[in-house]
């Protein structure tokens, strides 16, 4: 996951994760997830859910551009 703030500032993986979640107003959570206990966890976490999540949610049978392990978006 990317994450690109309106001054062009980018950030990727469980930051991008933690930005997005203050910019819906969760920032208790985000502030959670930044925690020196929790923080290196949740990055695990991210890190093995991302490795995982074509296998878990992509469509199967269906020309969606995800057949090489990753999938284009239209803009």
């Amino acid at each position: 996951m990317h994450a690109i703030g309106a001054d062009g500032s980018v950030w990727a993986g469980p930051e991008a994760v933690r930005v997005a979640l203050r910019a819906v107003g969760l920032g208790g959570v985000s502030w959670a997830l930044g925690l020196p206990v929790i923080g290196p966890v949740f990055g695990r976490f991210y890190d093995w859910f991302a490795r995982n999540r074509l296998r878990w949610f992509a469509r199967r049978g269906d020309d969606d551009g995800c057949a090489h392990g990753s999938c284009k978006i239209e803009r």
